[in-house]
């Protein structure tokens, strides 16, 4: 997720929508990984990575997916504000 190539970024996000329907551990990967704060500052400034509307799109299920199956803690939060709060 730390990739800024439009083109690859894309295609983690897809590959990692697709795999985390068939495999909640995925999840539990990203979750580990610190993917959260990452995934806020994607969504939340689209235009700074170029990104299209179904780009987009895709982030926001990314998101809204890994907050529902697993439990976002202080920390995920604590961290994207500070990461909005410096771009």
């Amino acid at each position: 997720m730390q990739e800024e190539d439009t083109n690859i970024l894309r295609i983690a996000v897809t590959f990692l929508l697709a795999d985390a329907r068939e495999h909640e551990q995925t999840f539990d990967l990203l979750s580990r990984e610190a993917a959260f704060p990452r995934l806020v500052e994607l969504v939340a400034h689209p235009k700074k990575h170029d990104e299209s509307e179904s780009m987009h799109r895709a982030l926001m299920e990314l998101l809204y997916e890994m907050s529902r199956i697993q439990k976002i803690t202080n920390d995920d939060l604590s961290t994207s504000a500070r990461v909005q709060a410096f771009v």
